[in-house]
């Protein structure tokens, strides 16, 4: 019987891993070339004298909404009941992990 259902969640799981590779590489991606932004930009604030404090609390300031957004969404689906085959761990972990890889 457990094989059964072990064998019914494969396409799931299946899905699930295709997903987390596709958003792996498409966030190693995406970070290469915010790197090579990032490192033109600091080659630019090196040749005009400025310092790298103003462009680390602007990096703050402009993530810290789409943090508290992320969160504020999380908390309210949860408390929506639309996550009802998992846990909130088992839940929470997976999201922590794909939100890594992007």
């Amino acid at each position: 019987c457990r094989s059964k259902a072990a064998l019914s969640a494969a396409p799931e799981l299946l899905s699930l891993t295709a997903v987390l590779v596709f958003a792996y590489r498409a966030g190693q991606v995406a970070g290469q070339v915010v790197s090579e932004r990032e490192a033109k930009l600091l080659e630019a604030m090196k040749l005009l004298g400025l310092r790298d404090g103003p462009r680390f609390a602007a990096t703050v300031v402009c993530s810290m909404p789409g943090f508290a957004l992320y969160g504020l969404e999380f908390a309210f689906a949860t408390h929506l009941g639309v996550f009802t085959r998992s846990g909130l761990l088992p839940l929470t972990l997976f999201l922590a992990t794909a939100g890594m890889a992007v």
